[in-house]
């Protein structure tokens, strides 16, 4: 899972071009983030796997190079949104048990600012 994670994101960021990065986005979802999602709910006390899936969704949601231009009839932007979303509140309440019993942030401190300065203020999502 490291290793699918951290390459998916050196995908992602070599993707600068909208027809590239939505090759990898079709790929992606809806087949694998269940994938995510999952790993992220059984190990998210262990940053050695967090880590690399929460920095991947971090990518999917920079727009570099204005590669997240969604068409206003496609529903790709709020697919992302929802998604990112979801890990970003799965983590959070998987730790929120972990963090009771020891002050431990894990992966969350490495991208958590630029994960949610991206999806709570996207140039991409098309209701924003």
């Amino acid at each position: 899972m490291i290793g699918l994670a951290r390459d998916l994101r050196g995908l992602a960021f070599a993707f600068n071009t909208k027809a590239s990065y939505m090759m990898l986005f079709d790929w992606i979802y809806p087949t694998y983030t269940p994938i995510l999602h999952k790993a992220v709910e059984l190990w998210y006390h262990k940053p050695e796997v967090t880590t690399p899936v929460l920095k991947l969704f971090a990518e999917l949601v920079q727009n570099r190079s204005q590669r997240l231009q969604f068409d206003v009839s496609s529903p790709n932007g709020i697919l992302l949104f929802r998604e990112t979303s979801k890990i970003i509140v799965n983590y959070g309440n998987s730790t929120a048990v972990l963090e009771l019993v020891q002050f431990q942030l894990g992966g969350l401190n490495c991208w958590f600012l630029t994960a949610t300065t991206q999806v709570l203020f996207p140039h991409w999502a098309l209701f924003f």
